[in-house]
């Protein structure tokens, strides 16, 4: 965060990191869609591409393998959004559109190829509409049928031919030529270069090991033993350091809660992540919904649907964390959502009881930032960088000021005491 700081406020981009060139790149390619119809910002893209290529990477391969499944499922939402938006105020403000501001625009072309596809029941799968359907109805619709492959199958296929100005500029392919689109074959080279540009753009933009896909960890591992090329030059590896027992937990952890690996849940997953963290709240839960039913057992998404229904729905967001957990997700944002959760329900001595019992750990608790609900705001409110253990603390104590006998109090300032450190 600091080195993109320092690197934006030079403004000369030939002085960027490699580190802050990805995620400008991502940024800007992949922007919320407030931000899509920004003057310049397809034109940074196309100057941060050709500074990319300087460097003697490939800023095509960049864009089309280590972003394009993000893009692919980015589209959706930034094409749909905007007309739910219209057609329901509510799912607006959800996303962070207050009632007086302008809806994000749609760019062109786009609309007309979701509705050929919301047309077609038999390729979504879709069950037909009722006669004469509202406006809000027909917008859901178009949304949920871009979502399905009968639709991203077609943008994977465009991904693969389009040239790389079209792809930077959203630009819309022919109906004609959308109809011929396709999924492309797999192949050796295009697995091989997803592996690669994937593992380039985690380990340039992803703060976290935890946040990295798997196959990036283990491609870093076998790069620490020698055992594989790196995907850049010695320079910009030497950007960052992976330390080797940081990497081996994280390989681990994600070893032991992985199952059988489905991409298209890691792509919406990523999706709705940077969608909570730009405030696009509803849109984020269409995804992660649709994430869900295709994988229902994963932990991950249960985890995440969670969190972002407990702002309106929270009985129901517990039974998704507490489902999460039963199915061995073990993060410290987890308890934090479910404490979060209770609280609004004025359960409050099961906050306490929560609270206190993972507490006995506190040396295990998670410390990386997360994304968490703000407990001390009257309305739901996000907290973009928060660290989970101290979450757990103080919401505890909050509950425990507020809504706490003496004893209670004494007990909680005892617990604090304990932990050596100093309370929010």
């Amino acid at each position: 965060m600091e080195i993109r700081l320092r690197d934006k406020g030079a403004g000369d981009i030939s002085k960027w990191s490699m580190t802050t060139l990805a995620i400008e790149l991502r940024e800007n390619f992949i922007p919320s869609p407030q931000a899509l119809s920004l003057k310049g910002r397809a034109e940074l893209c196309r100057h941060i591409c050709a500074e990319i290529d300087r460097r003697g990477l490939s800023a095509d391969e960049l864009v089309r393998y280590g972003l394009g499944n993000q893009f692919v499922h980015t589209i959706p939402i930034a094409i749909t959004a905007p007309g739910l938006m219209a057609a329901d105020k509510s799912f607006a403000r959800r996303n962070g559109i207050a009632d007086d501001q302008p809806l994000p625009e749609v760019p062109a072309g786009w609309l007309q190829l979701a509705d050929l596809v919301a047309a077609d029941t038999e390729a979504t799968g879709l069950p037909p509409l009722a006669d004469s359907p509202s406006p809000r109805v027909l917008a859901r619709r178009r949304m949920n049928a871009a979502l399905t492959n009968a639709f991203t199958d077609k943008l994977h296929g465009w991904l693969s031919i389009a040239d790389l100005d079209s792809l930077i500029g959203w630009e819309a392919p022919s109906v004609s030529d959308f109809l011929d689109l396709s999924l492309p074959e797999s192949s050796g080279l295009r697995k091989a270069a997803f592996a690669r540009n994937l593992w380039l753009m985690d380990r340039l933009t992803e703060t976290y090991l935890s946040d990295w896909r798997f196959p990036s960890l283990k491609l870093e591992w076998r790069y620490g033993r020698n055992e594989q090329e790196a995907p850049c030059s010695r320079k910009i590896m030497r950007e960052r350091r992976i330390d080797r027992d940081d990497l081996a937990r994280a390989l681990s952890d994600a070893a032991s809660g992985r199952d059988e690996v489905n991409e298209q849940s890691e792509a919406l997953y990523s999706m709705a992540f940077r969608l909570v963290k730009s405030g696009q709240l509803a849109s984020a839960t269409e995804l992660l919904k649709l994430a869900q039913r295709n994988d229902p057992e994963n932990p991950n998404l249960l985890n995440s649907l969670g969190f972002c229904l407990l702002a309106e729905e929270l009985t129901t967001a517990l039974g998704y964390l507490e489902r999460a957990r039963a199915l061995g997700y073990k993060h410290t944002v987890n308890i934090c959502n479910m404490l979060y959760g209770l609280y609004r329900l004025g359960k409050y001595a099961a906050v306490l009881e929560l609270a206190e019992a993972t507490l006995a750990n506190w040396k295990d608790l998670d410390r990386a930032y997360a994304v968490l609900w703000d407990f001390k705001s009257a309305e739901p409110k996000i907290l973009r960088r928060a660290c989970p253990r101290c979450y757990v603390r103080d919401v505890g104590l909050h509950t425990v000021r507020q809504h706490g006998d003496e004893r209670i109090r004494l007990r909680w300032r005892e617990i604090a005491r304990t932990l050596n450190e100093p309370s929010a």
